[in-house]
């Protein structure tokens, strides 16, 4: 909404210094209604992307879920732009909407506006109308007379009333609160599960790709790695982490093989301060996969 002069575009001159509180009062409104919507906006997105991180770190998802979760982001914040914020942001009212919206917040407030001002935008509506009949002379509307008066009448008593007394800028304060709790709640959850958030936002910048858990051990090295061993030779795996207090941890150790068998396996703690994991696959007859977890860290 532009600040119109009124004139301008015919709209008689009795008529502007009420149109200027119009268009004033017009854009506290559609502001207080933006900063609501706002505040709406950002109460479903903020639980909505912190469930879908949460998931996606919590749980060890296929690929194509993974996309989905991915796409479902945007697709929130779409539905939430779209049910909240498109129509304050692209609405533009005229005079006897915006009037309507005053009178209506008035009587709430028990301001005593009788209609003046829906009264004022159709009074003017109608002297522009009769503004093309002027030519006829004494066959004119005599209403094209009087009406000026009354809308220098009804400016009159509207210059003692405060029109920005009624934008509902409290109530706007209802959704804030609601978005600044969930915020909160976002930041105690990121706090007290940081590997979860962190790996569902790696899982999701990364949705085709092998992102591995972070616990509360560290994995210094993995061997033998990728190497080839003789069919039917024994092959041992071994680990070196580290702790925070060099705390056991449980380490267990996963086979894929080529033939699409599965197995997991606990390995053995050996060497000194809780660092170093074993196992002894008896026998390599087919090609493997593997994939170490220790105490929640997976190696890549």
């Amino acid at each position: 909404m532009s600040a119109i002069n009124p004139s301008s575009q015919g709209m008689p001159g009795e008529f502007y210094s009420v149109a200027q509180r119009l268009e004033s009062a017009g854009g506290q409104f559609r502001m207080a209604w933006f900063l609501g919507a706002f505040g709406r906006f950002f109460a479903v997105v903020i639980p909505a992307v912190v469930a879908i991180l949460f998931t996606a770190g919590i749980f060890d998802l296929p690929h194509a879920l993974r996309w989905v979760l991915l796409l479902l982001i945007p697709v929130v914040m779409a539905l939430a732009y779209w049910r909240y914020l498109h129509k304050v942001l692209w609405q533009r009212p005229d005079y006897a909407q915006i009037a309507r919206w005053v009178e209506l917040h008035a009587a709430e407030l028990n301001i005593p506006l009788e209609n003046r001002l829906i009264n004022a935008v159709l009074l003017a509506a109608e002297l522009q109308r009769l503004a093309s009949q002027t030519e006829l002379g004494s066959l004119a509307d005599p209403r094209a007379n009087w009406i000026p008066e009354v809308l220098r009448e009804i400016d009159a008593g509207l210059a003692v009333q405060n029109l920005g007394a009624v934008v509902p800028w409290k109530r706007q304060a209802r959704p804030w609160l609601v978005a600044g709790i969930l915020g909160v709640i976002a930041i105690v959850l990121a706090a007290l599960f940081p590997n979860q958030i962190s790996h569902g936002f790696a899982v999701l910048t990364s949705p085709g790709a092998f992102v591995p858990r972070q616990g509360i051990a560290e994995i210094l090295s993995v061997t033998p790695g990728d190497e080839t061993v003789l069919a039917g030779e024994p092959v041992e795996f071994t680990v070196r982490i580290s702790t925070p207090t060099h705390q056991i941890v449980r380490t267990t150790i996963s086979f894929k093989f080529k033939s699409g068998k599965k197995e997991t396996a606990q390995m053995a703690l050996f060497g000194e301060n809780n660092t170093s994991y074993r196992y002894l696959l008896p026998s390599a007859a087919e090609d493997v996969t593997y994939m170490v977890d220790a105490g929640g860290t997976q190696s890549r």
